[in-house]
Order: C-alpha cells, then structure tokens, then sequence
C-alpha cells in the first residue's frame, strides 16, 4: 500500500507500507517544511501568464504529483510560490496553458525559503479567433496546431467565452491548424508561427457529412 499523510502546517507525505495480518503501528516523523517561490519572465524580461509550476519528487510518477502545495498557477505579475513540502530531491516543472512542459530544473529543497526563478525563451505564440457564420464567437472550441514536419510535435488549447484561443510556447515552423467545436466544424489550414504573437481566424460552419458503409 501506499500511506499518504497530511497534517495542518506540515508537508504531506507519501510512503510505501506492507501491511500483514492483524494489528500494527506505523510511526512517521513529519518534517519541517520547504517553500518555494519564484517568477517566471520570458527571456525579453516580461511576464508570461497561462502558466504554473509543479513539483515532482525524485522518483516519482509524474501522474502522481498533485496535492496540496505541489501545484500553482503563475500569477499576472510572473511570480508563484509553493509548499510545505518535504525537503529533499525535486523536479521543479513550468506547465503552459496546455499542460505541456516548457521549462523545469532540478532541485534539493532545504527547510525554510527557497527561490527558483525561470526565464524562458517563449517562442511563438499563436492567438485564434473562432466564430460561426453569423460572426458570434464559439466559445470553448479546441483549437491545436500539428508541426509539418514532425506530426509528434503539437499544442493545443480551448476558446475562451469571447471565442479566443491562445496557444503559447510554439516553436516556430510551419503547422496545420485543426478547430473542433460541437456541431460545427472548419477545414484544416496551414498556418507559419514565427517568433513572437501571431494571429489567424477560423470560421466554423455546419458540416458537410460522409456515410462509411464498409
């Protein structure tokens, strides 16, 4: 089994147990805390929303690493801080928008204060507007762009309620441009993200449909 442990004003811990038949006592010693904060600026010295910061201890499943003070998201101003957690080994990883890992480091967390700042080379960043034929937005379409040359290489990211999408971190290329929204639908395109903001426009009408028989 696994025991998982919380405790007001202390990290939560994780820790492997072999239970056996009948009674038995397990005694854990919870440490003294770590924090951590931080900012996150793109290399030009600006701030980067959309992201956040999780924490990964050494040896851990990533699909494991939530909980309490292992995750933030990064505030308007760049900054975020996380914690009580236990001291020791950690991966320290920035999640964009879209979950996708753009800038991490490793760390041994002491008690008491820890600062980690990240500056990151932003790449592109490519801004979607998506409406139906009568011009109203669709909000909450998924909006994903797929590298031309590499179809592994993806990001993606959900409309806003004005119809937005806003998909960061891109390295610039070439890509194809995909919108799926409920009962609507928009050919694929080819777009070329650059460094910096980029723009496109997609307008989703009723589909046209396709019976497969066999």
């Amino acid at each position: 089994y696994t025991l998982s442990v919380t405790a007001a004003g202390y990290p939560p811990l994780r820790r492997p147990v072999k239970l056996a038949a009948g009674e038995q006592t397990i005694e854990l010693e919870l440490p003294d805390g770590a924090m951590i904060s931080g900012k996150v600026t793109s290399s030009t010295g600006g701030s980067i929303t959309g992201t956040s910061v999780r924490l990964i201890k050494e040896g851990e499943d990533e699909n494991q690493a939530w909980g309490t003070g292992r995750w933030a998201q990064v505030k308007a101003d760049g900054t975020f801080r996380l914690g009580p957690v236990e001291p020791g080994a950690w991966s320290i990883d920035v999640l964009g928008a879209d979950w996708r890992r753009v800038a991490g480091e490793k760390r041994s967390l002491v008690v008491g204060e820890n600062t980690i700042d990240f500056s990151l080379n932003s790449g592109g960043s490519l801004s979607v507007k998506i409406t139906d034929e009568s011009g109203k937005p669709a909000p909450w379409a998924y909006v994903w762009v797929v590298s031309s040359s590499d179809a592994a290489k993806t990001a993606g990211a959900n409309a806003n309620q004005q119809g937005v999408a806003v998909i960061s971190f891109v390295e610039p290329g070439d890509y194809v441009l995909h919108v799926s929204a409920q009962n609507l639908a928009a050919p694929t395109s080819s777009i070329n993200v650059r460094n910096g903001p980029n723009e496109a426009t997609v307008i989703l009408k009723a589909p046209n449909c396709a019976r497969i028989t066999a």
